[in-house]
């Protein structure tokens, strides 16, 4: 198992994430959450897995698909809807 761990750093309010559940589905949870500049972490891996963001008002949706080595954390940092993510693998 991996871990992946999402930070806000675009600086809007009301950024929400959804990391799909493909590598975690008996204990995973592919629900909408507020995310902030705390970060966040979701338990999958080892494989891909899609992380979106959107908007609360849900006017703008992007999503990324991205792999998760086994053992490892994948630190993803959401910069905005019209930036790529940051990604960092510990």
């Amino acid at each position: 198992m991996g871990t992946i761990t999402i930070t806000d750093a675009s600086g809007a309010s009301g950024i929400q994430s959804f990391v799909s559940k493909y590598t975690n589905a008996s204990n995973g949870s592919d629900n909408w959450y507020d995310i902030n500049t705390s970060a966040q972490s979701w338990s999958r891996g080892p494989g891909w897995e899609l992380v979106a963001f959107s908007s609360t008002a849900n006017s703008q949706r992007r999503g990324w698909y991205v792999h998760i080595p086994q053992g490892k954390t994948l630190n993803i940092t959401f910069y905005g809807f019209d930036r790529d993510i940051g990604l960092q693998y510990v």
